[in-house]
């Protein structure tokens, strides 16, 4: 199965997707509770994202699962590094995505960048409704001055 993360909710069929096996149990429960975290407050890794999990990683310290808790942790960390403005940044990365690569494809460059940040590209697109624009931006930017 294709899965642009290691884990996926899919919110239709209310189940969680995972894409492959994990190398302990711990780091499946970690999946499973980031995907179970976003069930319970937002589809995105912010704030009320983080507070899920930093209260499941409280949870898991209380019945002793230190590596689990561990694992929480880093997986909160890693999302608070995420700049406060990701639409910034994603556009950017389009536009000089093209400005490197000015034969590439809207759909191959969506794919590319869904996948960087976790997503499928019809989810990206719904969420980065500008991509499109950028992207065309872009092209118009590089082509050759008469």
């Amino acid at each position: 199965m294709h899965l642009p993360a290691d884990g996926k909710r899919d919110r239709v069929s209310k189940n969680i997707l995972l894409k492959g096996l994990f190398p302990g149990e711990d780091e499946l429960s970690c999946i499973l509770i980031h995907e179970i975290c976003h069930a319970s407050s937002s589809p995105y890794h912010g704030k009320r994202w983080q507070e899920r999990m930093t209260i499941a990683g409280g949870q898991a310290e209380k019945i002793g699962l230190k590596k689990l808790l561990k694992l929480i942790d880093e997986e909160v960390k890693r999302y608070r590094q995420i700049p406060k403005n990701i639409y910034r940044e994603v556009y950017d990365f389009i536009y000089d995505t093209v400005t490197a690569y000015p034969y590439i494809k809207f759909d191959k460059i969506v794919f590319h960048v869904a996948k960087e940040y976790g997503m499928y590209p019809k989810e990206f697109k719904n969420r980065f409704k500008r991509c499109r624009k950028i992207f065309d931006q872009a092209k118009e930017f590089m082509k050759p001055k008469r």
